[in-house]
C-alpha cells in the first residue's frame, strides 16, 4: 500500500512506532523537495535528538520494509485517499485496519523553518551543531535556533533606527562571544541579507574556543570575521560601529558598555549575566524593608537596579536605550537585553545624568563599574 501510494501520489507520511529496541522512540517519514529532486525523508527520533536521511523512492520502501517487524511493531500510513494503521506483535501476529483520511497534503519543502530570518542551511549552524546536513534544526538544539532568529530580528529593528544602513562599511565587536553562535548570524546577516561590507571579531577568553571559531569562519569563506583571545577588559576595541556582548559575567557588561561607547559605537547591545556588583552596596530603603527583606527579592531588585544604572549611563553619554526581554524565559533565563543607539538629545542626557544620582542615592549604592570608568576617562 506504500507502494502504490508512492506510485499515484497520493502518499502524504508515514510513521513507524511502538519501537522494539531502546534507541529510537519513532520514525517519520515524508516527501521533501530538493535542489536534486523529490525524496523521502527519514526522521528518526531519539531520546535527546533526531538524525535526518533522504532516500529515492525505491530505497525507501527497501528500508521501510526492513524495518517494520523488526526495529517498529507498528506504521500508520496516511495518503490523500486513506488512513491505513498495521499493529503487529513480538509474537508475529499482525493486523490491519483502514479508515478515512485525516490529513491533507502539505508543502514538499523541507525547511520547516522557512519563515525564520536565518537560513537553516547556512555551513556554519552544521558546523556548530545547530543544524543536520540536510540543514534540520535538531532537537535539542531549538532553544538556541529560535534565539539566534529572535537575536536577528531585535538586530534588524535596532539598525533601522540607526545611521549604520547608510554606511557601506560595518566595523563589529563581539565581547565575550563564546563558540560564536550569534558571532557567525551576525556577519552573515550584514554580510548577505545586508549587502554591507563588514569587519567583525569576535572576542573570547579560552583559546580552544577561538581557534574553532576562525576554522569555521575560514571554511564559511567569512573573510571578513576573525576570532582573539582575550578578556573584554583587557581587549583593544578600536574605533567600532556595533558592539555585542551577551551574557558577559558581572561587572565584564560594564567593560563591554564602557569599549563601546569609547569607540565609538553607534550601536551597543547587551544582554548581562550574574549581576554581583550592586546587591551587597543595597541599603534597604525604610518604605521597601517588607519587601526587600526577603533575599530572593532583593536579588532580582539588585538586578533591576543594575541595569536602570546602565541605562541611565549609556543615555547620560548620549545614547537612547531600552531595556526588555528579547526572548521567553523558557528558552533562556538570562533574557533581559539592553540595547543602546547613538543620537539622544543633550536635554535628556542632562536629565540621565540626574536620574542615576537619585537612584544610586535612594539605594546608598556607593559605586558602580561603569560609572567609574566614565569617569576615570573624563578625569584624563
Amino acid at each position: 500500500m506504500i507502494e502504490e501510494s508512492l506510485k499515484d501520489g497520493s502518499f502524504i507520511r508515514l510513521t513507524l512506532g511502538k519501537p522494539m529496541g531502546d534507541r529510537f522512540k519513532k520514525l517519520i517519514v515524508r516527501p521533501v523537495e530538493t535542489k536534486k529532486g523529490v525524496f523521502l525523508q527519514f526522521r528518526f527520533r531519539e531520546e535527546a535528538r533526531e538524525t535526518t536521511k533522504n532516500f529515492t523512492g525505491a530505497e525507501a520502501v527497501k528500508e521501510i520494509d526492513s524495518l517494520i517487524g523488526t526495529l517498529f511493531l507498528s506504521a500508520h500510513l496516511f495518503t490523500s485517499a486513506s488512513d491505513v494503521q498495521l499493529e503487529a506483535n513480538k509474537k508475529g501476529s499482525s493486523r490491519l485496519s483502514k479508515s478515512t483520511a485525516t490529513k491533507k497534503p502539505s508543502s514538499l519543502s523541507h525547511d520547516r523553518e522557512k519563515q525564520s530570518t536565518v537560513n537553516p542551511k547556512s555551513s556554519y549552524l552544521e558546523a556548530l551543531g545547530i543544524t543536520t546536513q540536510n540543514g534540520d534544526v535538531r532537537a535539542n538544539q531549538r532553544d538556541k535556533w529560535r534565539q539566534i532568529n529572535r537575536f536577528i530580528e531585535t538586530l534588524d529593528s535596532l539598525l533601522s533606527k540607526s545611521d549604520l544602513l547608510s554606511k557601506e562599511e560595518i566595523v563589529v565587536a563581539d565581547m565575550g562571544c563564546g563558540k560564536g553562535y550569534l558571532t557567525f548570524a551576525i556577519y552573515e546577516h550584514l554580510t548577505e541579507k545586508l549587502g554591507k561590507a563588514v569587519k567583525m571579531f569576535g572576542v573570547e577568553v579560552r583559546e580552544s574556543l577561538v581557534d574553532a571559531c576562525n576554522e569555521i569562519a575560514v571554511s564559511c569563506d567569512f573573510d571578513g570575521l576573525r576570532f582573539r583571545a582575550g578578556t573584554i577588559e583587557s581587549s583593544d576595541v578600536g574605533k567600532v560601529d556595533v558592539l555585542i556582548a551577551l551574557h558577559a559575567c558581572d561587572t565584564a557588561t560594564d567593560d563591554a558598555i564602557f569599549k563601546g561607547i569609547e569607540g565609538g559605537a553607534s550601536l551597543i547591545v547587551t544582554a548581562p549575566c550574574c549581576h554581583k556588583e550592586i546587591r551587597p552596596q543595597i541599603t534597604v530603603p525604610e518604605s521597601l524593608r517588607g519587601m526587600l527583606g526577603h533575599g530572593t527579592l532583593l536579588e532580582r531588585e539588585a538586578e533591576s537596579v543594575t541595569d536602570s544604572m546602565r541605562a541611565l549611563l549609556l543615555g547620560s553619554e548620549g545614547y537612547e536605550t531600552s531595556v526588555f526581554e528579547f526572548i521567553s524565559s523558557e528558552h533562556t533565563p538570562k533574557n533581559n537585553m539592553i540595547a543602546a543607539v547613538a543620537g539622544l538629545a543633550r536635554g535628556h542626557r542632562v536629565r540621565a545624568v540626574e536620574d542615576f544620582a537619585k537612584l544610586k542615592a535612594f539605594y546608598g549604592i556607593g559605586k558602580q563599574r561603569l560609572e567609574e570608568l566614565l569617569g576615570a576617562r573624563k578625569a584624563l
